[in-house]
Parts: C-alpha cells; sequence; structure tokens
C-alpha cells in the first residue's frame, strides 16, 4: 500500500477500489444536491411570491419576486427560470441516493474481519461533498457576506469530514491491535473454566448475530476474578452460576486492556429464557 492515502488502514475486504467507488458516490451526489439547492433553488426563494395561484415559495418569473430578496439573494449563475421542476427533481432524487448509499456504505463493515470499524463512511463523504458544493456555491453569490457565510459553512463541513476520517482512522487502527490481542490470547493462552458471578447486557453494542456481555467470572482453582466483554449468540448468553472459557497469558495490564479473552462454554448451563431477557433489538 505504498504512496496511497490510505496507508494508514489496513486494506478492506473487496478492496480499497469498492469503498473508495461508494464513498466517490456519496460524495458526488451529495454535492450535485447541495449546489442545486444553493446555486439555483435557493437565489429563487420567496416566501411572499404567489404568482402562480398556489402560494409557491420558488417564483417562476423573476418580474414576481421581492427586489429586496433578489438584491440579496444575487448570483453570477445562470438563471434556472422554468427548471425549477428539473432542478427540485435532481436535488430530492440526489439527496435520497445519497443517503441510500450512505446507509449501505456505513452499515456494510469491510473491516470486520479484522477488529471492526465504526459506521461513520458514509457521513464522511457526505460531509465532505456537501462541503465541496457549498463553497463552490458560495462564490457565485454577489453578496460578499452571503459568498463569505456559504463558503464558511462549506469549510466547517470539511473540517468535520476531516476530523471524522481522524477520529475513523484511529478507531479502526484501535480496533485492529485488540482484535490481534484476542486472537493471540486464543492462540497461545492457557483456556481454563471458569464459573459466572456476574452478567450485564450491553443491548446496541453488538450485533445481530453476536450480543454483547459483560461478565464477571472466576477462573477455576484461582481466587482471582476476572471481568470481560465476550461476543455471543444470544442462545449462548452466559448465565449465573454457569460456566465460560477463559483465555488468559499471565498478563494483567496489557495496553489494550484485554488481559482475557472470554467465550461461550459449550457445556455450560444455558438460559432458557434469553428470548425475553435478551430480545433481538434488530427487529423491533
Amino acid at each position: 500500500m505504498q504512496g496511497s492515502p490510505f496507508r494508514t488502514l489496513h486494506e478492506p475486504e473487496g478492496g480499497w477500489r469498492t469503498v473508495a467507488a461508494q464513498g466517490v458516490a456519496v460524495a458526488a451526489l451529495s454535492a450535485l444536491a447541495t449546489f442545486t439547492i444553493f446555486a439555483f433553488l435557493i437565489p429563487q426563494m420567496d416566501p411572499e411570491c404567489s404568482s402562480n395561484g398556489t402560494g409557491s415559495r420558488v417564483c417562476p418569473l423573476p418580474e414576481a419576486r421581492n427586489p429586496a430578496l433578489i438584491g440579496i439573494l444575487e448570483v453570477r449563475w445562470p438563471p434556472a427560470d422554468g427548471w425549477e421542476g428539473l432542478g427540485i427533481t435532481v436535488a430530492v432524487l440526489s439527496v435520497f441516493a445519497a443517503l441510500g448509499i450512505s446507509i449501505f456504505l456505513s452499515m456494510d463493515d469491510p473491516w470486520s474481519s479484522i477488529g471492526g470499524a465504526p459506521h461513520t463512511v458514509g457521513l464522511q463523504a457526505a460531509l465532505a461533498g456537501t462541503g465541496l458544493a457549498l463553497v463552490a456555491a458560495g462564490i457565485g453569490y454577489v453578496r460578499p457576506i452571503v459568498a463569505l457565510a456559504l463558503a464558511g459553512a462549506g469549510l466547517l463541513a470539511l473540517l468535520l469530514a476531516a476530523l471524522t476520517y481522524r477520529r475513523f482512522v484511529r478507531t479502526v487502527r484501535r480496533r485492529h491491535v485488540e482484535h490481534q490481542r484476542r486472537r493471540q490470547l486464543r492462540e497461545h493462552g492457557t483456556r481454563v473454566i471458569a464459573d459466572v458471578l456476574d452478567v450485564s447486557w450491553r443491548p446496541g453494542a453488538g450485533t445481530s448475530e453476536r450480543e454483547i456481555f459483560e461478565v464477571t467470572a472466576r477462573p477455576r482453582g484461582t481466587t482471582q476474578v476476572v471481568t470481560a466483554l465476550p461476543g455471543v449468540p444470544r442462545s449462548d448468553a452466559p448465565v449465573i452460576d454457569g460456566t465460560v472459557d477463559v483465555c488468559a497469558d499471565g498478563e494483567h495490564d496489557h495496553p489494550t486492556g484485554i488481559n482475557v479473552v472470554m467465550d461461550a462454554d459449550p457445556d455450560s448451563v444455558r438460559d432458557p429464557d434469553f428470548e425475553q431477557r435478551y430480545p433481538d433489538l434488530s427487529r423491533s
């Protein structure tokens, strides 16, 4: 990945081309919708306009608009007279298309096999596209105060996109290191059976397939008490007085904060009321 702008991240499943294509699509659609609204539709907005008899807020004829508002919203862009319907259609379709791809891009996690990533990729792309469009649209406004306001809003959106991306990178790195630590413990640690002392469900922290629980257990043959956050299917939810598998390597102060790994013990008793106690929130 030498020379890649994404060299600080591990390559996602499917490669960078797929993720980049989806991100560019979200950014482009967001930019198209934003630019259409601010460069062509807003300059024709007039709350007092009712030239078509329906109280429309987009005046189709320049002479029907409030001269004061025309002065404030005057732009250098070519007038969109007669194309308002097309502009609105383009804006609406672009927004919905951007939202759809953004949601898919955010929910689809191509880094799941190496620890996972936060669901913010779509948001980053949308912020970047919106920011660029606001800056570009602002250039076309005649009034400096309006131009500067739009450009400032665009730069703020770009800054938020950059900060969100920076946090995204740091989170992916951290989760990958934690993933490596868990794998190391499972492959090279000592596996023992531990008696469960306490169980606390963390609703919303897991997925539809694996729920996250905070479990406190005591490995058999020791007086030590350990706490971890195993992710297991709801049907395998740990239960007090049941057991879990614990993997440890004797290190008690690892930089990742992960000193043990817990997994469901196939021979442990199960909670017969797990469906009522731990409902599937993804279906609600």
